[in-house]
């Protein structure tokens, strides 16, 4: 893997937060895949740029998200992004922070393949308002790690150089 495409994963990060459309469409392989549990409102299998647009739409009517971005390491052909996906959930504005990794293919400079994982029984709480199927309160944050300022739907990137990207 060249740093090239670690640069061109940051860049595609950088997007996200700023919610640029054309440039995340720009950045998307026609070939494109990718997968994420269909147990959240924004998982399922998706191909191509307007599939990977359908995608972003779903996030951002399901949670007001933050990417802290961890680390991104190179797995061979393939980038692992280990980190948190933090926010609030829109409808009801419960906050949570829970473990994810992005993995990630990119062909010809251009983001070809990506396969999301969260915590699920967190992320699943959360949308739930904040109680597991019980019905107990589900304690999501984690303790000494502070969130994101409210609203900021940014990125937060040690990995890329940035300490925090607001939409």
């Amino acid at each position: 893997m060249a740093s090239t495409e670690v640069e061109l994963l940051c860049e595609f990060y950088d997007a996200l937060a700023r919610r640029d459309y054309e440039q995340l469409r720009a950045a998307v392989h026609p070939d494109f895949m990718m997968e994420i549990s269909d147990e959240l409102p924004w998982g399922g299998v998706r191909y191509g740029p307007d599939g990977f647009l359908a995608f972003v739409s779903d996030l951002f009517s399901s949670i007001d998200p933050v990417l802290e971005i961890g680390e991104l390491f190179d797995a061979g052909d393939l980038i692992v992004q280990i980190g948190y996906l933090a926010g609030t959930v829109i409808s009801d504005g419960t906050p949570f922070r829970a473990r994810m990794i992005h993995i990630w293919q990119l062909r010809d400079e251009l983001i070809f393949f990506h396969r999301g994982y969260v915590d699920m029984p967190l992320m699943l709480a959360a949308l739930e308002g904040g109680h597991g199927a019980n019905g107990t309160l589900v304690r999501i944050e984690c303790a000494n790690v502070p969130f994101a300022p409210e609203g900021s739907g940014g990125i937060t990137s040690h990995a890329c150089g940035a300490d925090t990207m607001a939409s």
